[in-house]
């Protein structure tokens, strides 16, 4: 009965990778490993796919800022 419960357990926890297995993994998001490394810019730590997609998402969506030409 042990193993069954390890079993569930295991299958509520979610996955959790690093930035560079993301970025390496990018083509699964249907997106270049450039603009993943752009949306998980600054992360160290590891998280999970969906909240890779939602990072992504919003990046995709972000608003760049016109530079001033000094």
């Amino acid at each position: 009965m042990a193993k069954k419960e390890m079993q569930e357990q295991q299958a509520e926890t979610p996955a959790i990778f690093m930035p560079g297995e993301l970025i390496l993994g990018a083509t699964h998001f249907g997106t270049t490993p450039e603009i993943m490394a752009g949306a998980l810019y600054g992360l160290t730590a590891g998280i999970t796919r969906e909240a890779a997609a939602e990072r992504l998402e919003k990046f995709k969506t972000k608003t760049v800022q016109k530079g001033s030409n000094d």
